[in-house]
């Protein structure tokens, strides 16, 4: 793991224990920008049973569709992307 992508894991762990958080951390298009790497950092060490995944509808539409009004239905997109 590379130095700058500790600082977004010690910030997560001075909030969370993540092996008993019983806390959701939700997920929404933005994890898929390009400058969100240290989102998706993070994203990787949430257990999947404590992940949820949303849209911030009507604005931050995930890539492929950045840029036009979000909606619901791209909640699949995110859900892809983490996957």
């Amino acid at each position: 793991m590379r130095q700058g992508e500790q600082e977004p894991l010690r910030l997560l762990s001075k909030l969370y224990d993540l092996s008993t958080c019983k806390d959701h951390i939700s997920f929404s298009g933005i994890v898929t920008f390009n400058n969100a790497q240290d989102l998706r950092t993070v994203a990787k060490e949430i257990p999947l049973d404590r992940m949820l995944i949303e849209t911030d509808a009507p604005y931050l539409a995930p890539v492929p569709m950045r840029g036009k009004p979000n909606e619901p239905a791209y909640v699949r997109y995110v859900a892809e992307f983490l996957a």
